[in-house]
């Protein structure tokens, strides 16, 4: 069985795709897909695009049409907490979305209707992509990320999310999406993100600096869980 990798935008997913040995790729609508091996791994890389729709897709296709064994979504978040700057890594434990919001029919803010308040990532998993992290003594963090279809880059977005998840660590657009349908279907994922802007007015100029430097850390975070991995 592939392992498969979700990113949503090529910056992420690039020096993964250089890396995969008897690389094939095709195009499916709009998503890339390139399959190969990666460090001994049959693995299957997907660019899904930007959101929580987009994202969903990709999972479900990917789910359906390869059956992988596992999902591991890489990209970059936009940090909720002070303590956690540009360059660092996220090793989420829990998600859920903000922006979805059923509480008038005795649901917790977040929740999907019939779905858990908050989705868990697999255990042992993320004690592998830990102990990845920490061998190449990367600074990280671990938490609850959040998944929202919104760039967040003003005070007044932050704030909110600071007030109605105080215990939020990052926010993105595409893992909340990718866990429910991992739930859905019984299959297992794990999530690595590395800090790519700070939830402010610079957002947009800290998202596009050091492209390469923050997706090297992915790569290098994934070549060392893959070499662990059996």
């Amino acid at each position: 069985m592939s392992i498969a990798i979700i990113g949503a935008m090529e910056e992420e997913i690039n020096i993964l795709k250089k890396n995969i040995i008897f690389l094939k790729n095709r195009k499916i609508k709009n998503f890339s897909i390139y399959t190969g091996y990666l460090y001994g791994k049959k693995i299957i890389l997907i660019k899904s695009g930007i959101g929580k729709v987009s994202a969903c897709i990709a999972t479900t296709y990917l789910i359906i049409k390869f059956k992988p064994k596992f999902i591991i979504n890489i990209g970059f978040s936009g940090s909720i907490n002070k303590n956690i700057k540009i360059n660092d890594i996220v090793l989420p434990k829990k998600i859920s979305y903000h922006d979805v919001d059923v509480t008038t029919f005795n649901y917790k803010i977040g929740q999907v209707p019939k779905y858990p308040k908050t989705f868990h990532v697999n255990k042992k998993l993320f004690n592998i992509m830990k102990k990845s992290t920490k061998e190449l003594n990367y600074k990280y963090f671990s938490g609850l990320n959040i998944t929202g279809d919104t760039f967040i880059y003003t005070k007044k977005q932050k704030n909110y999310l600071q007030k109605i998840f105080p215990n939020a660590i990052s926010v993105d657009m595409e893992s909340a999406s990718i866990q429910q349908v991992c739930f859905y279907f019984n299959v297992k994922c794990i999530f690595l993100r590395i800090i790519s802007d700070l939830s402010n007015k610079k957002s947009k100029i800290d998202l596009k600096n050091n492209y390469l430097q923050k997706s090297k850390k992915i790569f290098l975070i994934i070549k060392k869980f893959f070499l662990i991995y059996k």
